[in-house]
């Protein structure tokens, strides 16, 4: 009796022993991959936010250049009405 309980505590600690294993293998591969996608993820915002600094600069600059043209239009048309007096 003794032998044979002890034959299925082996057989139940070598079971437990390979379903931690697999539990392991398994977590560090998803903690690999959860890693990596963390990363990509961080460098994606990076990228992002510093096209996101492109647009606004950029949009500003497109304001600026149309407030330069309504001006310069205004001015010409000032000194294009004058010269036609």
């Amino acid at each position: 009796m003794k032998f044979n309980l002890e034959a299925k505590q082996t057989k139940h600690y070598t079971e437990l022993e390979q379903m931690h294993q697999k539990y392991s293998s398994d977590t560090g591969k998803k903690t690999e991959e959860h890693s990596k996608n963390f990363e990509d993820n961080k460098n994606m915002t990076i990228k992002i936010n510093e096209l996101d600094r492109n647009i606004i600069r950029k949009k500003s600059k497109i304001d600026l250049l149309k407030l330069k043209i309504a001006q310069h239009k205004k001015e010409s048309g000032a000194r294009n009405n004058a010269l036609k007096k």
